[in-house]
């Protein structure tokens, strides 16, 4: 084929996959597909991007498929790469053909932005693989491209450095930084030459480039000296100039307000002490665009019904990017705040905020008025009411981020540990929320049109009390000065009548919820009366707060024991939830199942007396709610509470066991009910950890020989085989007797032998291997609870089938799991699993299967996740050194010293200094040092070792570092950081006592207290062992031998145990 037949058919090609007949689309793309592999492929995209003869969207598409093509086929080091790679002379065609196309004047001017776009980032993607050594000269015809004055060449330059200042690394900076700062530099203060968005745009490659450097100088201390100093003092300078400039200025706007408030957020995280000085210069404008800035929103946001347009607020109408990027006021606003949270951050910025803390926390919750458009959607759409409101949403509104600064603020004057600084802050967070109540009440007297909206502000103060609660229930608790002063605004606030709106009703009932602590009873009881009344409310937002506060009340009595309280409410209540969950459903549903699960753990009367409205109501959510996890998990907890109830579990099961067996067992295998199958083994999962022993016979007869059957009758639905997996391991938890007791006479097995089935089904190496990844959980347990009833035969080729696993698994998730099946039966009994792995060949038959297994494992230690599974693998690991130090001179095929893995990194002249290009990396791979296995596990024990004391030192150093400020006296207690929960969230390492306690059931990938292998793992302290087995080995005689192969760093850490 001639390079111009080659050219048309790819040009005939493009027009068929924009064509509207899905057969013409579908050949064009198959036909594209196969050209594709061609080397000239890449090199006809530009050449018909490049034509003006041809159509704006076929240049277009062909610029999207450039883009995909040197993705796949410029380097192997692309993570997306696809056979062949270009050839290198195409490649340096392409290369020329790019950087010339960046000043080419290309046609339809006003449509082509987009064309030049996908240009100036094939352009960058291929820098990053071949700048500096392959295309020297890109820099520089650059930056001439920047002095050039041609508007065209000058945008696509900046596009490619936009896209390029983020891939750049710590090797490009010594080139890259002092040929690109200045020009930066040079570009944001030219106002009159280039165009508010390449200014913009400057200053982004700026601050990208100067974090970069920043990073770097936690490893070379010289960095920010070399590379950014020379050029900060006066790109500072300009930016707070520019920042200072007054509102409709023709030299900024909101875009490059934003730009800049990012710049230097940034440079003060970043470069604290080089940027201190500046402050004082910087605080100012800030403070200004805040307060401004909140004047606007109230104006144009939040009531906007109620003003009529300000021409005064264009400064701060959208911006729209050249690219067709819409530069919002929220953009500006969002920037604000991120710069108010990096001055709390820091103990010496903080000290310049605190003669304004009120005024901030004024502002602050100005902005967390609820906008006339979300009380028009939330009315009208009650799921997305509860789903922009709550705490984990991925809905961001610049009222959910007011909220999070004003959390983030309370927390850092919490963590500084500073009695005197923490009173401050309460001070000013009270004086604020009066301030704003005491002009809301006034604004609630007028007769104007904005006055309608008093109440939003209320609304806002409520949510802010309610936020912080834990911290104002303490202080009301201390007796002290500021006690009286919350007294007396929240007798205020729940005296107040708040019909007005919906809103405000509502979050007075969620915020009294939060204060339940701090209530007598006739208070609580008035509250739970109020509280009840909601959940039958018309208005579905106060129905929807009111179950909220539901949950939250009765969190706090049955924590307390005062059952009594709230047992005369628990009917309504279950009925008020009840009609909600009926009439709603999704986000709202939720919220009634949450709620519903701590309501039916207060009395088991009553819950016996109402189970057979709430199991059908959770049993249907499941049906037809499966692929919602969310409402699947809400469901599961109000199974499990169930269950937990003596009076409960025989209807429930009645209820529900058959259902699950229909769907597990189906008469025939339709895709309705396939799709079922996953989530009805989680459900019989919950269903059998949370029952009362022995497991009944409707759960052992009928339920278990189900997910027995679904398990084996499915080849290859990876969620079905991993949930299955999971539900088989229950059982064997649960009642291990009881399966084996199960008897099956069509085929003569017991429940083991159908269990040993299911192993051997999960490890088949023909499977994908995502469907093992809980398998070794199983297995573990099944070998070291059952293991007298499946022998010594069949627990060995159970564990030949983990090694032949092994040996084709990829997935650090499968990988760790077969690992770690070893790792506990090491820990069980070193001698006999050595002995058996000493003895088999690998599955490759390269080496032994111990060498196999130890390769594997101690290559990947350093990955390995969860809290749990780290502790059993290093646990693992002490003995296994324990035992080649004691056992140097016996058998050759157990001593693990005549194993060798690899150790280090080995550095040398060809792979330190310069750039360092993927390219260079490829013609100069990484090399490691090879030890013997007995040096790799002492290196990982030592790695270990110091990543426990850096997670301790982390949790002390915001402390270290306001120590350094002021003498104020500590606190002598801590109270909660859970500002939005009020409960506290341990922070758990490998360090804890009890590492397995209820708050691993919680967590995805985690073990349930149900599931502890070994209680002696579950409450030793890590940290204690592993210095005692460390220090046991310094006291060894052999120890020099060791330290030959140990870093200047691993001897520092040895040294000091």
């Amino acid at each position: 084929m001639s390079n111009t037949t080659l050219k048309e058919v790819l040009y005939e090609n493009l027009l068929a996959i924009t064509s509207a007949d899905k057969d013409i689309r579908t050949n064009g793309e198959q036909q594209l597909k196969l050209l594709e592999t061609s080397d000239e492929f890449g090199l006809h995209l530009i050449e018909i991007a490049l034509s003006e003869s041809i159509s704006l969207p076929v240049r277009q598409l062909s610029t999207v498929l450039l883009r995909q093509y040197i993705d796949s086929h410029w380097s192997v080091n692309s993570t997306k790469h696809i056979p062949p790679v270009v050839p290198n002379h195409i490649k340096a065609i392409i290369r020329d053909l790019l950087l010339k196309s960046l000043n080419s004047t290309l046609s339809q001017m006003s449509d082509d932005k987009k064309l030049r776009s996908s240009l100036a980032y094939a352009v960058s993607t291929i820098a990053h693989y071949d700048w500096p050594e392959e295309w020297p000269q890109l820099g520089d015809v650059l930056i001439a491209y920047l002095s050039s004055g041609d508007r065209i060449a000058v945008y696509s330059a900046m596009k490619v450095f936009v896209e390029l200042s983020h891939e750049v690394v710590d090797f490009q900076i010594p080139s890259i930084a002092p040929l690109l700062l200045p020009k930066m530099y040079e570009i944001f203060v030219s106002s009159k030459e280039f165009s508010l968005r390449t200014r913009g745009r400057a200053v982004q490659i700026f601050t990208t480039i100067a974090e970069t450097i920043a990073q770097m100088n936690d490893l070379d201390k010289n960095a920010i000296r070399l590379y950014l100093e020379p050029v900060l003092p006066k790109f500072t300078e300009a930016l707070v100039s520019a920042l200072v400039l007054p509102e409709g200025s023709p030299e900024v706007d909101l875009g490059v307000k934003k730009d800049i408030i990012n710049s230097l957020s940034i440079l003060l995280r970043n470069c604290r002490k080089q940027m201190q000085k500046w402050m004082p210069q910087i605080l100012e404008p800030v403070w200004h665009s805040l307060t401004t800035a909140a004047n606007i929103y109230v104006k144009t946001i939040a009531n906007v019904n109620s003003y009529d347009y300000d021409s005064e607020h264009e400064a701060f109408a959208q911006v729209v990017e050249s690219d067709g990027e819409v530069l919002g006021f929220e953009s500006l606003v969002f920037a604000i705040f991120d710069f108010v949270s990096v001055v709390i951050e820091s103990p010496k910025f903080r000290k310049l905020v605190k003669p304004v803390m009120t005024e901030l926390l004024y502002y602050v919750i100005v902005y967390m008025q609820i906008t006339d458009e979300q009380s028009t959607t939330w009315i009208d759409n009650p799921d997305q009411f509860v789903e922009d409101e709550d705490d984990d949403s991925y809905s961001y509104s610049i009222r959910i981020s007011a909220l999070d600064l004003i959390l983030s603020i309370a927390q850092e004057f919490n963590d500084s540990l500073s009695s005197k600084k923490l009173e401050e802050f309460k001070l000013s967070f009270v004086n604020a929320i009066k301030r704003h109540y005491n002009e809301s009440t006034e604004l609630s007297k007028q007769q104007t049109p904005y006055a309608s909206n008093w109440w939003k502000i209320q609304e806002s103060c409520l949510l802010a009390l309610g936020s912080i609660a834990p911290t104002i229930i303490e202080t009301i608790q201390s007796d002290s000065q500021l006690s009286y002063e919350f007294k007396v605004i929240l007798d205020g606030v729940f005296r107040n009548p708040t019909n007005v709106s919906p809103f405000l009703t509502g979050r007075s009932l969620w915020t009294a919820s939060r204060f339940a602590e701090i209530m007598n009873g006739e208070s609580l009881d008035s509250f739970l009366q109020s509280t009840t009344s909601g959940l039958m409310a018309e208005s579905p937002v106060i129905r929807i707060a009111a179950a909220k506060a539901t949950f939250v009340f009765c969190d706090h009595i049955k924590s307390s024991n005062k059952t009594a309280l709230i047992k005369p409410y628990l009917g309504p209540m279950f009925d008020g939830l009840l009609s909600i969950g009926i009439r709603y459903s999704t986000e709202v549903l939720s919220v009634v199942m949450e709620t519903l699960c701590i309501l039916i753990s207060i009395d088991k009367e009553f819950t016996a007396s109402i189970e057979n409205k709430i199991s059908p109501l959770a049993i249907a959510t499941f049906l037809k709610c499966s692929s919602d996890t969310l409402l699947i998990g809400c469901a599961q907890d109000v199974l499990a509470e169930l269950c937990k109830n003596d009076k409960c579990i025989l209807p429930l099961q009645q209820r529900l066991v058959p259902t699950l067996v229909s769907i597990l067992q189906p008469s025939q295998m339709v895709e309705s009910v396939m799709a079922l199958q996953p989530t009805s083994l989680d459900i019989l999962a919950t269903i059998v950890r949370n029952s009362p022993l022995p497991l009944s016979d409707a759960l052992m007869g009928r339920a278990f020989p189900a997910a027995i059957a679904c398990v084996l009758n499915n080849a290859d639905d990876t969620a079905t085989l991993q949930n299955g997996g999971e539900c088989i391991r229950a059982y064997v938890v649960k009642s291990v007797e009881q399966v084996f007791a199960v008897k099956i006479e069509s085929s003569n097995q017991n429940g083991i032998s159908l269990v040993l089935q299911v192993c051997h089904h999960l490890l088949d190496p023909r499977k994908n291997e995502s469907c093992s990844t809980f398998v070794g959980r199983l297995i573990t347990i099944l070998i070291t609870r059952a293991n007298q009833y499946i022998g010594r035969e069949n627990s060995h080729l159970l564990l030949r089938a983990v090694l032949v696993k092994l040996s084709i698994s990829e997935m650090l998730s499968v990988v760790q799991s077969l690992i770690l099946v070893f790792a506990h039966l090491i820990y069980y009994d070193l001698p006999a699993i050595l002995d058996f792995l000493s003895s088999l060949p690998a599955p490759t038959g390269a080496q032994s299967a111990l060498e196999f297994v130890l390769i594997n494992w101690l290559n990947r230690q350093h990955l390995f996740f969860g809290c749990y599974e780290n502790k059993v693998s290093i646990l693992a690991l002490c003995k296994l050194l324990q035992h080649s130090i004691l056992h140097q001179t016996q058998d050759s095929n157990l001593n693990l010293n005549h194993i060798t893995v690899p150790g280090d990194v080995i550095t040398n002249g060809e792979n330190s200094p310069g750039i360092k290009t993927r390219s260079k990396s490829a013609a100069n791979p990484v090399q490691w040092s090879t030890v013997p296995c007995s040096v790799k596990i002492l290196k990982l024990l030592l790695a270990e070792l110091k990543n426990i004391e850096e997670s301790k030192e982390i949790q002390t150093e915001s402390g270290d570092e306001d120590d350094e400020d002021d003498d104020d006296d500590e606190l002598s207690g801590s109270f909660t950081d859970s500002f939005k929960t009020g409960e506290a969230t341990a922070k758990l390492n490998s360090t804890d006592i009890g590492i397995i306690d209820e708050g691993w059931a919680e967590g995805d990938g985690d073990i349930n207290e149900d599931d502890v292998l070994n209680e002696e793992i579950g409450k030793l302290n890590l940290e204690e062992y592993l210095n005692g087995v460390l220090r046991e080995f310094k006291s060894l005689p052999f120890l020099n031998d060791f330290a030959a192969h140990l870093t200047d760093n691993e001897k520092i850490i040895l040294t000091k145990i």
